[in-house]
């Protein structure tokens, strides 16, 4: 085979799969649900996971291919802090920086990566604290978590990064950006009790969301050693379960569990409770 044919068809790999070009151009070597994550092209997707599992690196390579195999995509990045939004767009911004440097070849490779040549890609042609533009056009925006900064965008992927931490109020605003037309929605977080949108997905009978699951007990990168340490030094083993075995706990201090709330008869059709013993002019 030539060899611009080969170059040809190792760019048609590292553009139908992501994990491929993680790994050629970034040397980045996924793990079995990374792979799976990253490849995954599916609208709707939500990931419980441990600590340390590479949630916000994952994310931000699959961004980055996004933004710059796909010509002006629009990819917006969310999460409860501008710092941790932030924390995701480096991620991409690395890769796509990376992505626009030659490569040396690799001793022990069935190919010279050479012959993939990044710089017939786009390159990062403007930079800010919240955004990054290629010159195919496509973007990568971070926002922290406010209504106000997320409203008139039209995205065509929404990575929220820790979202147990983001309230009901702004997921609601972030659905209707998908009415119009396509675009791929990551939900992915560590638990942060039983409360919120995220807990209520996750557990949801929804088919559409494709749901991945990874305890740290299934993270290669975390030894045994290191949660049995974990187990032994956390102030509880609630919190440890929560925040390595992706189990959703009710908040300490709760008067009643998630359980109970949601045996309760609630209705809203219930006269308030008469108080004669109080002034009229109370409530003034």
């Amino acid at each position: 085979m030539l060899r611009s044919e080969t170059a040809y068809l190792r760019g048609v790999s590292h553009y139908l799969f992501p994990s491929v070009w993680a790994r050629d151009v970034l040397s980045f070597i996924a793990d079995d649900v990374q792979t799976e994550f990253i490849n995954s092209q599916a609208t709707d997707i939500i990931i419980n996971c441990t600590r340390q599992w590479g949630k916000t690196t994952t994310a931000g390579i699959k961004a980055a291919h996004k933004a710059r195999f796909v010509s002006e995509s629009e990819i917006l990045v969310v999460s409860a802090t501008q710092r941790q939004a932030g924390l995701l767009e480096a991620k991409a911004q690395w890769a796509l920086t990376r992505a626009a440097q030659k490569f040396t070849p690799v001793q022990g490779r069935e190919y010279e990566v050479m012959e993939y040549d990044p710089e017939d890609g786009p390159q990062i042609v403007r930079r800010s604290v919240l955004s990054l533009e290629l010159s195919n056009g496509s973007r990568i925006i971070s926002t922290p978590a406010s209504e106000d900064s997320i409203r008139g965008y039209s995205p065509s992927m929404i990575v929220v990064d820790e979202d147990a931490r983001v309230s009901d109020a702004l997921y609601d605003a972030l659905r209707p950006m998908r009415a119009a037309h396509s675009c791929q929605l990551v939900l992915q977080s560590t638990p942060n009790g039983k409360r919120g949108h995220f807990y209520r997905e996750w557990h949801g009978d929804d088919p559409v969301w494709t749901r991945f699951e990874v305890p740290a007990n299934e993270c290669p990168r975390i030894t045994k050693e290191f949660l049995e340490r974990e187990r032994t030094k956390m102030t509880s083993d609630a919190m440890y379960r929560q925040e390595y075995f992706c189990e959703f706990i009710d908040l300490a201090g709760s008067l009643f569990t998630q359980e109970m709330l949601d045996m309760m008869d609630i209705r809203d059709d219930v006269a308030p409770i008469a108080r004669p013993w109080m002034p009229d002019n109370l409530d003034a």
